[in-house]
């Protein structure tokens, strides 16, 4: 599995079930505690798709970066190459 869980942080395509962020956080070697979860509004592809017109959002970052240290936010444009189909 990829590392999913950065600085405390794991991306989504949806809202998952209760137990999925601390499934990833152990699948993952992550820190203890839950990571905070944000879903991006869905994009060309849909909602189930995890594409990088979603991940680049001006709202997606802009509330990304109400969260997020200055060392993830210069990882949000390596994190627009993330998909899942």
């Amino acid at each position: 599995m990829r590392r999913l869980i950065i600085g405390g942080h794991l991306v989504l395509p949806t809202h998952r079930g209760v137990g999925f962020p601390a499934y990833v956080r152990r699948e993952n070697g992550s820190a203890e505690g839950e990571p905070l979860v944000h879903v991006p509004l869905p994009g060309r592809q849909g909602a189930e798709s995890l594409c990088d017109d979603r991940l680049v959002a001006p709202e997606f970052v802009a509330g990304l970066r109400t969260y997020c240290s200055a060392g993830w936010r210069s990882s949000l444009s390596a994190a627009a190459s993330w998909s899942t189909t």
